[in-house]
C-alpha cells in the first residue's frame, strides 16, 4: 500500500510545483543547485524503478515501463499513490510525452554544470531529503 512506502516529501513538492508541465519543471529544476539535482534525479530514478516493479515485477518492457512510469510520477504524488494501489491505472503508453520529467535533472545539470558530470560515487556522498510514510503526506 501507498500508505506504507517511504516516500520524499521534497522531492514531490518540487514535481507538484509545476503542476505537470514540462517547462514549468525545467524552470524549477533551472533554480535547483547542483546538489539538488543529483538528489532529483536520483529520487525521479528509484520511483521509476519502485514503480516498474511493483506494476510489472521481473515481466514486460522495462524501458517502456519505465517512460510511462516517468509519466505516471510527472503527474504527481495523488496520481502516484493511486497507482501504486491500483496497478491497474498504469497506462500502457505515454499520453504525453511533453509532460513526461523522466531524466530531465540529468539534462539540466549537465546544461548548467558543463564540464562536470556526475561520478558513480557522487550521489553517494551527498545527504538526501529526509524521508516519511506514505499516509504521512497523503490522508
Amino acid at each position: 500500500m501507498f500508505a506504507d512506502l517511504e516516500i520524499t516529501p521534497r522531492f514531490w513538492e518540487l514535481v507538484g510545483s509545476s503542476s505537470g508541465d514540462g517547462e514549468s519543471m525545467r524552470s524549477v529544476l533551472m533554480g535547483c543547485t547542483r546538489e539538488d539535482l543529483i538528489r532529483f534525479e536520483t529520487e525521479f530514478d528509484n520511483a521509476v524503478s519502485d514503480l516498474v516493479y511493483r506494476v510489472i515485477g521481473d515481466h514486460g518492457d522495462a524501458y517502456t515501463e519505465q517512460e510511462v512510469a516517468g509519466w505516471v510520477i510527472s503527474r504527481g504524488l495523488a496520481f502516484f499513490a493511486e497507482v501504486w494501489d491500483q496497478p491497474g491505472r498504469f497506462p500502457a503508453e505515454v499520453p504525453d510525452e511533453g509532460a513526461n520529467f523522466y531524466g530531465m535533472a540529468g539534462s539540466v545539470l549537465e546544461e548548467r554544470f558543463p564540464g562536470q558530470p556526475v561520478t558513480t560515487a557522487e550521489p553517494y556522498r551527498i545527504t538526501f531529503w529526509p524521508k516519511a510514510r506514505g499516509s504521512a503526506v497523503l490522508p
